[in-house]
């Protein structure tokens, strides 16, 4: 598959017994798979249901399923709360004998009283519910996963861009880097005729070599370079995976690595302008890793 966002959203509704319930399903990044899910309490048993096929689908995300409606208990039987009447039954006549009053309790305030008349949700088999919600939810995530797909086209396209310029940076350090040595060379050559000729001494050829030598042995980025290619080369390669495991911690362990190549070069080259090139790559990378932390 092509790289897939972490960001999307998916809805569905689905009727059951006349009422009307609408799935929501929201995801947004995260280093795991963490799934929230809210419920009306008649349907906690859908829990672990749609934890599941959330689980067969995604494989990193915060993903929150809303499902919003009637809660059935709404709409349950009633009954009396046997225990609860009785309590309050007997605590009116001990109030009334107690302080020489007539027990006035009737029927009419028993039943008003707090939890003695309740109702009673249906109960409902979790392959009831499953029948009832399943299309609905698949729905609702069928949804969420085609938009996680073309945020993911979109992203792959920015991605992709970071990579061309940082390549671009990469280009310019192969091609300006070893000029240092030779700009080093006749840099020291000059100020070492300078200096000597105010002592009358001759310039010593063979200490120049040396020093040059020990300078471009010091600057020298060409390993750098080359596993920074290596690296974009990865990370492209990534873009365009067609496998259905996600990629999005494979592309931050790369974007890492690439870090610390550009890193070790920045500290190893000597000219302004090759510094710069390299403040200008840290930034452009910089801009990759916040945009990978959206790739599932």
């Amino acid at each position: 598959m092509a790289i897939h966002s972490m960001t999307g959203f998916g809805r569905a509704t689905v009727t059951l017994d006349g009422a009307s319930h609408t799935i929501e399903a929201r995801s947004v990044n995260h280093r795991y798979l963490d799934v929230k899910i809210r419920l009306p309490r008649a349907l906690g048993p859908l829990e672990a249901v749609i934890r599941r096929q959330v689980a067969a689908r995604f494989q990193r995300g915060r993903i929150e399923i809303n499902v919003n409606g009637p809660d059935e208990a709404a709409g349950g039987a009633l009954r009396v709360n046997q225990v609860l009447a009785a309590q309050v039954r007997a605590l009116h006549a001990e109030l009334a004998t107690q302080q020489g009053v007539p027990d006035g309790l009737d029927s009419v305030v028993l039943a008003a009283w707090p939890g003695v008349v309740e109702r009673v949700a249906t109960e409902r088999a979790v392959d009831e519910l499953e029948t009832a919600f399943g299309p609905a939810l698949d729905g609702a995530l069928d949804a969420l996963a085609a938009m996680r797909a073309r945020e993911g086209q979109a992203l792959a396209a920015v991605l992709a861009g970071h990579l061309d310029r940082l390549d671009a940076g990469r280009a310019a350090l192969v091609k300006a880097a070893p000029g240092q040595v030779a700009a080093y060379r006749d840099r020291l050559r000059r100020r070492l005729a300078e200096w000597l000729a105010a002592v009358d001494v001759a310039l010593d050829e063979g200490r120049v070599a040396h020093e040059v030598a020990l300078f471009a042995d010091k600057t020298d980025v060409a390993e750098e370079l080359a596993r920074l290619q290596m690296h974009l080369d990865q990370t492209r390669a990534l873009l365009k995976a067609d496998d259905a495991e996600a990629v999005g911690r494979r592309l931050d362990f790369l974007c890492q690595e690439l870090l610390r190549e550009v890193n070790t070069t920045g500290s190893k080259v000597q000219d302004p302008g090759l510094t710069e090139t390299v403040v200008a790559m840290k930034s452009e990378l910089e801009r990759l890793r916040e945009q990978v932390q959206n790739v599932e």
